[in-house]
């Protein structure tokens, strides 16, 4: 898999974003992580 440096931001950010929808539902203060 070849990966550009803008491409892996990406997928980190876009991973990141999901995993903070999920910390949300049981975590309020989620933001402390962002």
């Amino acid at each position: 898999l070849n990966v550009t440096a803008e491409n892996y931001e990406a997928v980190v950010r876009m991973s990141h974003d999901k995993f903070h929808k999920k910390l949300t539902f049981w975590m309020p203060t989620s933001d402390e992580f962002s």
